[in-house]
């Protein structure tokens, strides 16, 4: 009866502001203040596709992050009509709703606006936004309204408007993001998904959650982040060698930005790189974070010069090929070293919002060119020294030191044993319908069949939301070359050793 009396007061206070399919999503953090533990909330619906997480081996895509869910809706809006997206803000360290370029000839799929929580202002004027330094993180008035308008963001808008990216009757895609759930609020952060309301033509408004999918026509299915080209995948892992493998400790390689596709991979693979990359980060990234990468491996690349197997001088970009990888034991760990910047704890429900350096970090492995990631470990979950630095290790599991454990002052994560997850993706899209059988049985560039390169690993570090004063966050980077002039003891730094000679650290 007490859950009822409070649905009834807060619905009544709502009802002013709030359509009646987004007053439902007002008993989301009830269960929680009135501790009613089992009231449990759907994690998808016709409009919102998800969560995306490592857990489904078919949302396992886009370089996603452990420490994060994601949800996804493809919609089109009717010429003329609204969208208005109703929810409260999430139990967690951060959510966020971007929109992509997915339109036109050469779509980029990279965000084109977006939407911060401390950006989205409160419905009731009396109410405040929990992500905001010094407010309190569980009050009970937390509604926001999101304006959906067509085409790109413009300098004039009023807040809480979002452009899908795409005019009316064009396709949209929105990623909306929590990061860090509070502990026991569930996968939905303790609260309801938000919920659309459709404002027609002739000012009919639907608040039927089913009809409002079928207005929109709305797409349900699984997103297809972009993926590098069979044929530039050959010649990336044949012609390129984006391994650095004559580093040590005392001289060791750092993790470079990522900003935008193209120019990674010229750089990080042939060497060639862009004085002045432009920053459009794609497969589907966030807005509020930036990134640095390093492609790693545990063996030793094969090669031969190009005139050596028959091509002409100049064919390649470096003179060389690639024809296979022999396991080294000397590169058998990746050890990845840096300064953890001060980020906010949340995990355990803190009460009111506080500020860090960065709002959240993590260390990610992946596979390269399926996207899956194998694992992460984000800022709380990190074993860091009394200075605040820490050490990660990164193997194959048979691999893994003894002593690359918390209890010794370290950190490990496993690189995946599929490397790049080359054939699995190729395999994946022809499942799809995207891709000729036939490309499964056809040999690459240097006639050998394809296959995965399980010795290769990408590691990926997400700095989100830096504080103003924080000059060391990828943020400022502006060039493949001043990532450690900028980041400082930030940079992250790495070498590689033999399992045995790790061990030999010992405990911290």
């Amino acid at each position: 009866m007490k859950l009822l009396k409070y649905t009834v007061i807060v619905s009544a206070m709502s009802v002013a502001t709030m359509s009646v399919t987004a007053m439902s999503a007002q008993a989301g953090s009830l269960g929680k203040l009135l501790g009613k533990a089992d009231i449990e909330i759907p994690d998808n619906n016709c409009f919102w596709t998800g969560p995306y997480v490592k857990e489904n081996p078919v949302t396992n895509i886009a370089f996603p992050d452990t420490g994060a869910k994601y949800w996804a809706t493809n919609f089109s809006i009717p010429e003329g009509a609204s969208l208005d997206i109703y929810g409260r803000y999430m139990h967690n360290r951060y959510m966020s709703f971007n929109s992509y370029d997915i339109t036109g000839e050469n779509p980029t799929y990279a965000p084109g606006d977006a939407i911060t929580d401390i950006d989205l202002n409160p419905i009731f004027r009396f109410a405040k936004n929990p992500y905001i330094e010094g407010n309190r993180r569980n009050k009970l008035f937390r509604g926001y309204k999101i304006k959906v308008l067509p085409g790109a963001p413009e300098a004039s808008d009023p807040d809480n408007t979002l452009h899908s990216m795409g005019q009316y009757g064009e396709r949209a895609t929105i990623l909306l993001r929590s990061y860090v759930e509070d502990e026991d609020t569930g996968t939905t952060a303790g609260e309801y998904l938000p919920s659309p309301v459709v404002t027609l033509n002739d000012g009919t408004v639907i608040t039927d959650i089913a009809e409002i999918c079928q207005t929109l026509e709305v797409d349900s299915s699984i997103i297809n982040p972009p993926l590098v080209p069979v044929d530039k995948y050959d010649q990336m892992a044949a012609f390129g060698h984006p391994y650095s493998l004559d580093a040590t400790e005392e001289n060791p390689n750092t993790l470079t930005k990522a900003f935008n596709p193209s120019d990674d991979i010229n750089c990080g693979w042939f060497g060639f790189c862009h004085p002045a990359p432009t920053q459009a980060t794609g497969y589907y990234a966030n807005l509020d974070n930036q990134y640095v990468t390093a492609v790693t491996t545990n063996a030793k690349p094969i090669e031969y010069p190009e005139t050596a197997l028959g091509l002409p001088a100049g064919t390649t970009p470096r003179g060389k090929v690639v024809v296979g990888f022999q396991k080294s034991p000397e590169l058998a760990v990746a050890v990845f070293k840096g300064k953890l910047p001060v980020t906010p704890k949340t995990l355990e429900g803190s009460k009111r919002a506080k500020a860090g350096e960065v709002r959240y970090w993590s260390f990610c492995t992946n596979e390269y060119m399926s996207q899956k990631v194998t694992d992460c470990l984000f800022d709380e979950q990190i074993t860091v020294d009394e200075e605040g630095y820490y050490t990660i290790a990164v193997s194959w599991e048979e691999d893994r030191p003894e002593n690359a454990t918390a209890e010794c002052g370290y950190n490990w994560l496993p690189a995946s044993m599929q490397g790049d997850g080359y054939l699995d993706i190729l395999e994946q899209e022809v499942e799809r319908g995207e891709l000729d059988p036939s490309v499964l049985s056809l040999p690459n560039q240097l006639g050998k069949p394809r296959e995965n390169n399980p010795h290769q690993n990408i590691v990926i570090v997400r700095n989100m939301l830096p504080a103003a004063d924080f000059e060391q966050a990828i943020q400022n980077v502006s060039s493949y070359t001043d990532t450690e002039a900028v980041m400082g003891e930030y940079a992250v730094q790495y070498h590689y050793e033999s399992t045995i000679d790790f061990e030999s650290r010992g405990c911290n």
